[in-house]
């Protein structure tokens, strides 16, 4: 199976072209290095929003991701002869992760 072509960071940026209008553009006394400064600028704030959404969604689980996390919750504290609210939280996280690697596959 061959693999999807992916972009690197630097031809997104490269290729990425915003509203003329919302950087302030102006094709008559604007360099070429400032119009890529602004531009490359629009893209780094569309990417930290990006980031804000994703990183705000990942910490949402789903109800059978839920399911999982209590279980393995479950299982960590009876498996051990402490209360070990730490590694039961981390054995969580960890089912969750795996479970979404699967999704994946």
């Amino acid at each position: 199976m061959t693999q999807e072509y992916t972009p690197t960071d630097q031809q997104v940026i490269d290729d990425y072209i915003p509203d003329e209008e919302d950087i302030g553009f102006d094709a008559l006394t604007m360099s070429m290095a400032e119009w890529k400064r602004l531009k490359v600028a629009a893209f780094d704030r569309w990417l930290a929003a990006y980031d804000a959404r994703i990183r705000v969604d990942a910490l949402k689980i789903t109800d059978k991701e839920h399911d999982i996390a209590t279980q393995a919750i479950i299982d960590a504290l009876t498996s051990s002869d402490r209360n070990d609210y730490g590694i039961a939280s981390e054995s969580a996280f960890s089912a969750v992760a795996e479970h979404r690697k699967e999704q994946k596959q």
